[in-house]
């Protein structure tokens, strides 16, 4: 066997220097993220203010159809959310929305997912990808839950569009786990006829990666298996809902602590845990879930619509 050229590195330490430089990036994306939310000039409003001011005359009052103008969008919107506590008669607590953040961001997805990604893995490997799913994961989503208001508030994003936003995927792919019990699944074009898809294998998962490493962690095991995008869209419109309601987003940040600590848990003691549950009862519990996930879209497409309604009145008044 010949010798390796003194200029190449051994395989371990290339893979050492691709994991360096992969936590680099990650690390600039957050970085780009808060710099996006706290550093974008207050002055940048919607299209349809800037169109406003362009043609309203010297002197005249702009502010006929809001009474903060300083306000965005979203807070304009979001004031509006007790009204609609006050008429389902609902408190609106923090604690009550820990099964959709459960649901959205938690763990019983995580851990059929988990396996399959590191059927193959070492065990030293294994629990590696678990930590930094973990640490990438809870960075993300720590960011979005102090910073994210600033950037609905910026961009001035109404509430209602990202409501309506994350119902719709939510919706979308729920639908499609439901439909995939029946061999639906070509009501979205993924299904390919003529290979050998019979009726018993409609919906069949890709095999396992064959050497499995830290490049699964970015994608798909954080996103957008642990951080759904619809996942992160509710995230962002809680940690605004939170501040405007109650003041503080604390609580808000020590459940979804909780709900990051339980995905790490479940991605180190997937194998045990399986052991005892055994895998149709995960997979009845995920078309369960399903259901209720598809049902949890479609009312947050009707709350979008109920503000809407909302603000509509007002401006009318």
């Amino acid at each position: 066997m010949r010798p390796a050229a003194p200029h190449q590195r051994p395989p371990a330490e290339r893979l050492e220097a691709a994991a360096c430089l992969g936590w680099l990036g990650r690390l600039l994306a957050l970085a780009l993220l808060a710099v996006l939310a706290v550093g974008i000039p207050a002055s940048l409003g919607s299209p349809a203010q800037a169109a406003t001011a362009a043609v309203a005359p010297t002197g005249v009052p702009t502010t006929t159809l809001t009474e903060l103008p300083s306000a965005s969008a979203f807070e304009a919107q979001a004031k509006l959310i007790p009204k609609l506590r006050q008429f389902y008669g609902g408190s609106g607590a923090v604690r009550g929305l820990v099964p959709i953040l459960i649901l959205m961001v938690g763990t019983i997805k995580v851990i059929p997912a988990f396996l399959r990604l590191t059927a193959r893995a070492s065990e030293p490997m294994r629990r590696r990808i678990a930590w930094n799913g973990f640490l990438l994961s809870t960075a993300t989503v720590l960011v979005l839950a102090l910073f994210g208001y600033r950037l609905l508030a910026k961009f001035n994003i109404p509430l209602t569009a990202i409501l309506a936003s994350a119902g719709l995927v939510m919706m979308l792919v729920a639908l499609r786990v439901v439909l995939a019990q029946y061999g639906d699944d070509d009501v979205f074009g993924d299904h390919h006829h003529g290979q050998g898809d019979g009726p018993e294998q409609p919906h069949a998962l890709p095999p396992p990666p064959e050497n499995p490493g830290l490049d699964l962690v970015v994608q798909p095991l954080v996103f957008p298996i642990i951080l759904t995008p619809y996942g992160l869209a509710v995230v962002i419109t809680l940690s605004s809902l939170v501040r405007e309601l109650e003041g503080s987003p604390a609580t808000l940040i020590a459940i979804l602590l909780v709900i990051m600590v339980l995905n790490l848990l479940a991605m180190l003691f997937a194998r045990p845990i399986l052991a005892v549950i055994r895998p149709r009862v995960l997979q009845m519990l995920a078309l369960v879930l399903g259901i209720i996930q598809l049902s949890l879209g479609i009312g947050l497409l009707f709350t979008a619509v109920e503000v809407q309604a909302l603000a509509i009145q007002e401006l009318l008044h």
